[in-house]
């Protein structure tokens, strides 16, 4: 594994993160560790297997990889695993992984399964309490929770798979929510938030909204889907509906019919 990380880490140690359900809640004293079914030894192996140079070209590291199955789990509908893994590897899917045989790539694909099962299993428990895996970052004081990485895997899911996100990036009230995980993961931040999240204290705090974030998501997911169906039965109604020409016969069958539609 690298010894200092692209942010300047002396180590890279994945450490779990406070629950905070909502921001206006008293920060929870115990670290409950994310909700996965791995065990330590298993996200070692899978860690130091991605963050190692037989992955040239793939997520780098756990705490990347969580944050991309997160996005892929909100990312709206059920997306074959044929159509993710892929890109766990090889974000170019040209330099493939090294493995050193077939058992292992059998079993860390089998981890990495385990993990979005996980998240997923969580994000439709409301009393799981959704937990990010993130960076132990060490600054000048005690070291702190930073979940830049996480972001980065998070916002890596959203472009790769951005036909699924693209709606709901659409909707002002919605992308809104993206905020604190753009502030972290993102290399360019808009000029209005600016020094929002440079020091310790800033990422600290945003990296503690992290879980909120990701359930305010998953909520509105299932808002813009119970609009969008009574969108769709609204429109099925009127189609039965007699048309307004006078005719008597059904809208779809007279003024609706596509030939008549301009």
């Amino acid at each position: 594994m690298r010894e200092t990380g692209p942010h300047g880490y002396s180590a890279r140690v994945i450490c779990p993160l406070p629950i905070m359900p909502t921001p206006n809640r008293n920060r929870h004293r115990q670290y409950p560790m994310a909700a996965l079914s791995l065990s330590p030894q298993e996200l070692a192996e899978l860690d130091e297997f991605l963050d190692s140079d037989a992955v040239p070209a793939g997520l780098w590291g756990v705490d990347v990889l969580h944050g991309f199955l997160t996005s892929v789990a909100l990312s709206g509908t059920a997306i074959d695993p044929e159509q993710w893994l892929p890109l766990v590897w090889s974000t170019n899917r040209e330099e493939l992984p090294r493995f050193a045989d077939r058992a292992q790539e059998k079993r860390l694909t089998a981890y990495i399964l385990r993990m979005y099962d996980d998240i997923r299993a969580t994000l439709a428990d409301p009393d799981s309490g959704f937990s990010p895996l993130v960076t132990a970052a060490h600054g000048s004081g005690a070291p702190y929770g930073d979940g830049t990485l996480w972001c980065n895997g998070f916002m890596l899911g959203m472009v790769l798979l951005d036909t699924h996100w693209a709606s709901f990036i659409a909707t002002p009230t919605s992308s809104g929510l993206l905020l604190p995980i753009l502030l972290l993961g993102s290399d360019t931040v808009p000029p209005d938030w600016e020094g929002m999240c440079e020091t310790p204290e800033q990422r600290a705090r945003l990296t503690e909204w992290i879980p909120a974030v990701v359930e305010a998501i998953h909520v509105q997911r299932f808002v813009l889907e119970l609009i969008a169906r009574k969108e769709s039965r609204n429109a099925l109604a009127n189609a039965q509906h007699p048309c307004r020409c006078g005719s008597r016969k059904a809208f779809k069958a007279c003024c609706g019919a596509p030939h008549r539609l301009h």
